[in-house]
């Protein structure tokens, strides 16, 4: 339970914690410095405890547990205090949340076992004052007192740490440099171990990252010959209209009769505007020609890929039949039959898992 000190004794902790902060040139972390000014808080509220003064003792508590909420035993002194108050639930609340953050404080469990002893759970009290004899030392008086209860309600008296540790017998020596050449052994296989899943992970990461440059590159293939189609079709359409403005100009100047002095010249000019407006319509047969080879490049490529992926899935799926992964193997199978929904080997494999998976179940 908790041991009152006097206002003076608070005051003196708080000068030490403020001269300390001083002292050290104010180089305290932010955590330290939070759980000093928590402690100050506790200890104003063991003052005021001391002197009866609850409600002023539960408020410097709650200041304690604002400043630093890990702070377990402000939250043993919160509950012991609204216990007084006679809140019990949130008393219980309090030692509760004192143990979760330190499960071995003694204080928070002797208090617990008499709030449950109080309440009538005797069983639950028990539980509380097993732990407090676990959670020693074996001189103090709550542990013998804890020992009593536990007479008291009928329920078995466990071991205190100290008792626990001269029952136990040391190994030989002959033990000991077996358990030692064993955990070394061990230790040897857990190193060879991961250092084999290194090596797994960078031949994985080198083969993803391979394969990622391989379809960046189709990617930028297949942009390229996008955009040679769309560049051909616009010039196509270009020399369709100029061919088209020709026809127009060569019919209209059929009705136009030129000057004697100029027909010849300008009748050359008008031919060889005419063959350049038919080499433009002739010319992205050829350049299409070049964009089939390459779109068939491309497909050879795609081809190629899929039959890897095939054989890929199929040697994971006949592994996994051989180790009794039905279900992964069905996955892998699917997955064939979505690339290749003929393919004769998958449809065979995906039965026998099925079945063989129908078996097991």
């Amino acid at each position: 339970m908790n041991k009152p000190i006097s206002f003076k004794s608070w005051s003196k902790t708080a000068g030490i914690l403020f001269l300390g902060f001083l002292l050290t040139g104010g180089d305290l972390k932010p955590g330290e410095l939070a759980f000093s000014e928590a402690v100050a808080y506790r200890a104003e509220g063991r003052w005021y405890q001391k002197n009866r003064n609850f409600q002023n003792a539960m408020n410097s508590y709650r200041k304690a547990i604002l400043v630093d909420p890990s702070y377990a035993d402000a939250y043993n002194d919160l509950g012991v205090v609204l216990e007084s108050f006679g809140d019990l639930k949130e008393s219980e609340r309090a030692y509760l949340s004192a143990l979760k953050l330190k499960p071995q404080l003694p204080g928070a469990h002797s208090n617990l076992a008499l709030l449950y002893e109080r309440m009538g759970r005797v069983g639950d009290a028990a539980e509380h004052w097993t732990a407090r004899v676990r959670s020693g030392p074996p001189g103090d008086p709550w542990v013998t007192k804890a020992r009593e209860k536990l007479r008291e309600y009928q329920f078995p008296v466990p071991e205190s740490p100290k008792q626990a540790a001269q029952r136990e017998t040391q190994p030989s020596s002959s033990e000991a440099k077996t358990l030692a050449k064993q955990l070394m052994q061990e230790k040897g296989k857990a190193q060879a171990l991961a250092a084999k899943e290194q090596v797994k992970a960078a031949a994985k990461q080198k083969a993803e990252e391979t394969e990622r440059k391989k379809q960046q590159e189709q990617e930028a293939k297949a942009a390229a010959l996008e955009a040679h189609w769309a560049e051909q079709t616009r010039q196509k359409e270009e020399a369709r209209q100029k061919v088209e403005e020709a026809r127009q100009q060569k019919k209209e100047g059929s009705k136009w009769k030129a000057p004697a002095s100029k027909g010849h010249s300008e009748a050359e000019q008008f031919a060889r505007e005419l063959a350049q407006e038919k080499s433009l319509v002739q010319k992205p047969v050829q350049i299409d020609s070049e964009s089939k080879a390459m779109a068939e490049k491309l497909t050879r490529e795609k081809e190629k890929n899929q039959h890897q992926t095939i054989q890929e899935l199929l040697q994971r799926a006949v592994t996994a039949m051989r180790q009794g992964r039905y279900e992964e193997a069905i996955t892998n199978y699917r997955q064939v039959l979505i690339l290749n929904p003929n393919h004769v080997e998958a449809n065979q494999g995906l039965k026998r898992a099925q079945t063989a998976l129908v078996k097991s179940k």
